[in-house]
């Protein structure tokens, strides 16, 4: 899985910690690790940051988790994390998950959770067409939340993440069933 957030989303399954042992946005992906839903070993968390972030970070990391703060990210750029993220998840089928508060809050206003110092609208399009060829097999784009961002830029910019993130997703399917019929993004 390749998972783009500014939160690693992997806090404890403990009734005393925030949701109780329900399933919360806050721990979906420790549920995911624990339920055998995902590879721990072939997924990567890219833009973390923020409060709080410490602590979900290292249980990500406990898990086998591969993660990407934004302080690295912006230390050995885009096209390296691209590579990176494509080595961690190897050949095999792959899930796309895109938190939008993943993009610095001048960028996405519009989402639940905003934090400052993120992936640019531009990185993020860059990042996402460095992925073509993967074996991608399902994606989502989460928290996008128009009543936050009175410009509507937000929205708009989710409009595109999701264009291209379809465009991926149509590729990939065309080649696991042997159809030839590449995206046309220029």
């Amino acid at each position: 899985m390749i998972h783009l957030d500014a939160h690693a989303d992997t806090a404890p399954i403990n009734p005393e910690f925030l949701g109780g042992g329900a399933i919360t946005d806050g721990n979906l992906f420790t549920w995911a690790v624990v339920e055998g839903l995902v590879d721990p070993e072939r997924t990567i968390q890219i833009g973390l940051r923020g409060g709080g972030v410490g602590m979900t970070r290292r249980m990500s990391e406990d898990f086998g988790m591969r993660t990407v703060t934004m302080e690295e990210f912006e230390q050995i750029g885009v096209e390296a994390v691209v590579e990176e993220a494509r080595r961690v998840v190897g050949e095999g089928a792959c899930y796309l998950s895109f938190d939008t508060d993943a993009l610095g809050s001048p960028y996405m206003q519009g989402t639940n959770l905003a934090e400052p110092f993120g992936i640019t609208d531009r990185e993020a399009r860059t990042f996402l067409r460095g992925l073509r060829g993967l074996d991608l097999v399902g994606a989502d784009l989460v928290e996008t939340t128009p009543a936050n961002d009175v410009t509507g830029a937000s929205s708009n910019l989710a409009a595109g993440l999701a264009f291209e993130m379809l465009c991926l997703l149509a590729e990939a399917r065309c080649e696991r069933i042997g159809e030839r019929r590449p995206t046309n993004w220029a």
